[in-house]
């Protein structure tokens, strides 16, 4: 039974509920306005205590800490010559007893994004004026990723025995990535079959399987409970980063870290780590564009209708995929939405959009998009399968006649398998290709026809239809929107919106009536925090949505593909995948 308010009450009731959102709009402007909080950390004699906090960075003259999706940013910090933390920093190199590596964390919106790394290096620099500065440059924490190897064999011995020859793991994206990130971490900081860092520490071997002790944890699902796009990973040393690249990218998930710091009251979420060591840091990953959930997400709109859900599907033997438009039923609503206290964006309703506006918070904005490439992709170059198969039939056929008509001479069939396959070797069966029909008819008439996509040695097998979804993704059609916001109202960088997050952005002046201005809608790839005390420039962010991979030439692609390629080269032999 409901009971119904006086008109009274409910002019009292609505008055209260401005009242709350006008605390909660201050308590985020206040966030917004306040500086990052910058601290440096050192590293103790005990590793036990965890990193210690060596100052912080109050009154530095400058700073810039982009938060990259996927991709380890580089950071600097510029203080006064005769900052005490610059003086600090300036002693480490010549003090044997210090230890050499120092973390940074930059904490902005009440502590709720964080950006830490460890130093790269340090420039003690004069300028025109004669005033001393020194700028430390810092690398983020992802960059552990790429200083941690994928072995054929986690369990066993690097040096003594590695079988088989791949590693490979076949499940979600998040689960197999953060379980092949999970298998090295154990490999590494648990010590098995690795010694300690201090080998005379009989605490660090006795310790060395309970992650409380471990630097680096990783927080997963369960196999069951993650609803990601399947994968396969494959690997034969090479770096972690590089195995999961391709496999997070297609199923658009985001790579999180966030370093504990227990000297705040943080704790960290992974589950059997109830007391990790203060500043340790902790991995995740997340699915945060909902593109290939059941219920769909926002791809495109206008400004007046709003968005348009769609839903992604798989076409042409799983290598394309097409959006299939579906009805934006409110029932589906994420009741997330309506929580107090609860913020960011649930990737099958995304809510923010970015106008660019006289209005809005953003002062610049750069719009760009560009067709698709070419139509087909051909991968492989060689078929080890079908080369032995061949090899096989010659020495058969070949021993056969010689043995009969050769008085019993039985190595004929070698001898002319060794001078035949040379020349047969990667000719038969040596190459799949994939047209895109759709791309074509969608281009028209002129369109770029063909290009060859590298990462599947031999054709016909798993990895050469992972290389054509690889290369028909990396010549997609796409966007890219860069905008510069100021640190202000309606949308807070860090608070309602986070690397990963879809996001939608229009561009003022695109057509004549700005409530049919396109909404170009991209998962956010970059948010730049900076600010400049010389210039007199607060801190703000400059945010990147999209990634225009589209507009790289031929020449640019290959030059990102090479380290990839380069990496292909360690897997000699045969490989199943």
């Amino acid at each position: 039974m409901t009971t119904m308010l006086s008109d009274a009450e409910f002019d009292e009731l609505c008055e209260q509920t401005w009242d709350t959102g006008q605390l909660i709009r201050e308590a985020h402007r206040a966030m917004a306005r306040t500086p990052p909080l910058v601290r440096l950390w050192a590293n103790p004699a005990d590793p036990a205590q965890g990193l210690l906090l060596r100052g912080i960075a109050a009154d530095s003259s400058s700073g810039k800490f982009p938060f990259k999706k996927n991709r380890a940013g580089t950071g600097t910090l510029k203080l006064r010559g005769d900052h005490f933390l610059a003086r600090w920093l300036m002693t480490i190199p010549n003090n044997p007893a210090a230890k050499k590596n120092v973390v940074i964390s930059v904490d902005h919106m009440g502590g709720r994004i964080r950006w830490s790394g460890l130093l790269k290096h340090w420039r003690f620099t004069k300028d025109k004026d004669g005033i001393r500065f020194l700028e430390a440059t810092f690398v983020d924490d992802l960059q552990f990723l790429s200083y941690l190897l994928a072995p054929p064999n986690p369990a066993l011995p690097l040096g003594l025995f590695q079988f088989p020859r791949v590693f490979t793991l076949l499940g979600p994206t998040i689960w197999a990535a953060s379980m092949t990130i999970w298998l090295n971490l154990w490999r590494f900081q648990g010590n098995w079959w690795n010694l300690p860092d201090d080998p005379f520490d009989f605490s660090q071997w006795t310790e060395a399987h309970n992650m409380n002790t471990w630097q680096v944890i990783i927080k997963a699902p369960t196999f069951f409970n993650d609803p990601s796009l399947p994968t396969l990973l494959a690997a034969r040393m090479d770096p972690i980063d590089k195995v999961i690249e391709d496999a997070i990218d297609d199923a658009q998930v985001v790579i999180r870290y966030r370093r504990i710091f227990t000297v705040d009251g943080e704790v960290s979420g992974v589950p059997g780590v109830n007391n990790p060591r203060n500043g340790v840091l902790e991995l995740s990953l997340h699915d945060r564009s909902g593109y290939y959930e059941d219920t769909g997400t926002g791809t495109t709109g206008t400004v007046l209708d709003g968005f348009k859900r769609s839903i992604a599907q798989f076409a042409s033997g799983f290598i394309e995929t097409v959006d299939v438009f579906v009805s934006d039923d409110q029932t589906l609503t994420p009741p997330e939405y309506y929580l107090k206290k609860w913020f960011g964006v649930v990737p099958s309703h995304p809510w923010i959009v970015l106008r660019d506006s006289e209005w809005s918070n953003i002062e610049a904005s750069d719009l760009s998009w560009g067709p698709a490439g070419p139509v087909q992709i051909v991968v492989g170059g060689q078929n080890e399968f079908a080369d032995s198969a061949i090899e096989l039939a010659i020495q058969a056929a070949g021993n056969m006649i010689g043995y009969f008509f050769l008085g019993g001479f039985s190595s004929a069939g070698d001898m002319a398998a060794t001078v035949i396959m040379p020349l047969l070797r990667g000719t038969v069966l040596a190459w799949n290709n994939f047209k895109s029909g759709a791309r074509a008819i969608n281009l028209g008439w002129v369109h770029l026809m063909e290009m060859y996509q590298s990462g599947a040695n031999n054709a016909w097998t798993i990895s050469a239809v992972m290389a054509i979804r690889t290369g028909m993704l990396a010549t997609a059609d796409e966007s890219a929107s860069k905008m510069r916001m100021s640190a202000g109202a309606p949308y807070y960088p860090g608070l309602h919106m986070l690397t990963g997050d879809r996001v939608a952005h229009s561009i003022e002046g695109m057509t004549d009536s700005i409530t049919t201005d396109p909404l170009f809608v991209n998962q956010i790839e970059e948010m730049n925090l900076a600010w400049d005390a010389e210039q007199d420039a607060p801190h703000d962010y400059e945010i990147t949505a999209g990634t225009g991979k589209a507009l790289m030439t031929q020449a640019e692609r290959s030059s990102r593909l090479m380290s990839k390629a380069m990496a292909t080269l360690q897997n000699i032999g045969v490989s199943l995948v």
